[in-house]
Formats: C-alpha cells, structure tokens, sequence
C-alpha cells in the first residue's frame, strides 16, 4: 500500500473501531463497503459515512468522486479523521498492523464478523507487512458532518451529462456550520 493508502486505511479502521462500540461487530464489519467501491466508505441501511483521513494541518480535504456526497438516497455523514505522523517512542502512538491487530482481538469472539473482516482487508489490498509496523500514527480526533443544504459539495444531479469521476477539494473551514460533533 502506498503511504496514502495506509493513512486512509488507518483512517476507516479508527472509524470502524468507534462504529463496533455503536452497532456491534458484525454490523459494523457488514457496513464497511468502502473496500468494495462502494459510494461511502460505510453504508448501513439509509445511513452512509464516507471516512476522509488528514493530517493536523490540513486545510483541504478531496473528495474523489460526486457520488461520495450525495445525499439524494441516504443520510450521509463526512468523517474527518485526524492522525498526526508520530515517533515510535509517542505515547498513544499506533501502526496499521497495530490497528488490524486491535481490532482483530475486539471481534474475536465473533468468529463471522472476524472473518469478513479479514477478507474485506485483503480486497483492501492489506496483508500484514513488516513495513506497516514502521509508520508511526496518533490518532487526533474525530470530526463528524452533516451533509444537508448548503454542504460545499458536488452531486450527481450537478454534473452535466458524459461529465463522469468529478475529483475536487473541500476547504475545512467551510464546514464548521455543518458540525455535528468533535
């Protein structure tokens, strides 16, 4: 995985982390779609959150495609997960392979939900590696954000036909009215 990837990765599974404690283990494995391509990274019902992962400086966010905000079918939440690049002497500090392994051992005693999510890492391209135990993360904070009138984004219905894969950036700062909880 790229470096990208592995902060992205890091991301979602901070996320999914959180979402066990409110849906339980295999829901919350079952609702990580993103790994599939899916429009939001987790989709559960009417509900859909798309995990965007920055650094503490960041100013901008991007947004990969005008699908990943379209609220027309679900209620969709903007996830910005911070994750500040630490040394391996941090406290608080984690890798990939530490993240995977933790929640490994929270869905251990669902044997169904550990194995999907397992496979849903692989199609995420993650085999444990010895490389991803030397990228050292602190996770931050969590930001959520309600997509509703107003939120600066591109939909489908905006997009012109044969006008396909819209990728474009969203300043942090625009968003603070749609805040739903830090």
């Amino acid at each position: 995985l790229s470096m990208t990837s592995i902060r992205g990765l890091c991301g979602e599974l901070v996320f999914l982390d959180q979402l066990i404690d409110q849906l339980g283990g295999n829901q919350a494995v079952m609702s990580w779609v993103g790994p599939f391509g899916a429009d939001q990274d987790f989709q559960f019902g009417s509900a859909g959150w798309e995990v965007k992962t920055i650094r503490p400086d960041a100013e901008r966010l991007m947004i990969s495609s005008e699908r990943q905000l379209d609220s027309v079918d679900k209620n969709i939440q903007l996830m910005v997960v911070e994750i500040a690049d630490v040394s391996s002497s941090s406290d608080g500090m984690f890798t990939l392979n530490i993240q995977v392994s933790k929640l490994r051992k929270k869905l251990s005693s669902c044997y169904e939900a550990l194995l999907e999510f397992d496979n849903r890492l692989l199609i995420a391209g993650y085999v444990a590696r010895e490389e991803y135990g030397s990228v050292f993360f602190k996770f931050r904070g969590l930001a959520s954000f309600t997509i509703a009138e107003g939120f600066p984004h591109v939909s489908r219905e905006m997009v012109p036909a044969g006008v396909v894969n819209i990728c474009y950036e969203i300043e942090l700062k625009e968003l603070e009215s749609f805040l739903i909880e830090r």
